[in-house]
């Protein structure tokens, strides 16, 4: 339940870690996104599956902002969040739930803090994802369900399902050509 920064030295050595986030027990930073121009850090929890901002402190501390969910305010069940994708012109993050199955997507303020617009159902256990936004598609790698989706990404941020599927064998990782 902590973040570890390793400061790479003059020599290309890494130098000695410090705790830059000491998270609340049972969070589980999974994955993190630093944004292009805001400087604020986007923190997806797999096991509490909240999407938390930070700030860096003049110490190198990380100061805590914002905490979200990235599930609907009553679901019940299982889930891990699993992946975060901040959009090339900052304004969208996109984070995957794996048990709830979907893709949340969260609108970037001017400030850096984020408020969910969507939660896009996606197929079952969506474990990782890529935005290609250069052809407005983001595609979801089903590792459980051995499949591929594809959904259309809207001007706002938003997804809808183009329902197009393609069978590949246990993916867990998309990447596209440049």
């Amino acid at each position: 339940d902590q973040i570890v920064w390793y400061p790479q030295q003059s020599d290309n050595s890494w130098g000695t870690g410090q705790v830059v986030l000491q998270a609340p027990p049972g969070d589980g930073p999974r994955h993190m996104a630093i944004h292009p121009s805001n400087g604020k850090i986007y923190v997806l929890n797999e096991l509490s599956n909240i999407l938390s901002v930070h700030a860096a402190a003049p110490d190198g501390s990380w100061v805590t902002l914002q905490r979200l969910s990235t599930l609907p305010e009553h679901f019940i069940g299982g889930n891990t969040a699993a992946h975060i994708v901040i959009s090339q012109n900052g304004q969208f993050i996109y984070t995957s739930n794996r048990g709830h199955n979907s893709i949340a997507v969260f609108k970037i303020a001017a400030d850096g803090l984020v408020e969910i617009i969507q939660i896009e159902p996606c197929g079952d256990g969506p474990r990782y994802f890529s935005l290609l936004e250069e052809c407005g598609r983001l595609v979801v790698a089903h590792e459980q369900t051995q499949s591929l989706a594809a959904f259309v990404i809207a001007q706002d941020g938003r997804l809808s399902d183009t329902q197009a599927r393609c069978h590949v064998p246990r993916p867990t990782f998309v990447a596209a050509e440049a």
